[in-house]
């Protein structure tokens, strides 16, 4: 009985329930993680929009007129400039999406392709 060691370590049943439990774990999680990032994706795209028409509407109370499009420019002067650049400075943002922005000539309003 001199000289026997208990050997230290984990057993590999206790390494195969281990993994099998983050295994588990992953299953669970892996699709929740997915589909928040896609609600996330959509509500920031839906604020885009909102931002998007609230500055035609804003466009409209100071000039009178809608734009005919979202990259209206004015090339009645020397140098051609946006027009709508004091509504939108950084541009018109884009949906994470990546559907784009179909706006309709009727309402003057921006709507998002179908999520």
């Amino acid at each position: 009985m001199i000289g026997i060691k208990k050997a230290k370590g984990f057993t590999l049943i206790e390494m195969i329930l281990v993994i099998a439990i983050l295994a588990a774990i992953a299953t669970i999680a892996i699709p929740r993680v997915t589909y928040s990032r896609r609600q996330a994706e959509i509500a920031a795209c839906n604020a885009s929009r909102s931002i998007i028409n609230s500055q035609i509407e804003l466009f409209y109370m100071d000039t009178g007129i809608f734009p005919h499009n979202l990259t209206q420019w004015n090339t009645s002067s020397s140098v051609t400039t946006n027009i709508l650049y004091d509504y939108l400075p950084d541009g018109v943002p884009d949906c994470p999406l990546g559907t784009g922005w179909a706006y309709n000539t009727t309402t003057h309003h921006v709507n998002s392709h179908t999520h």
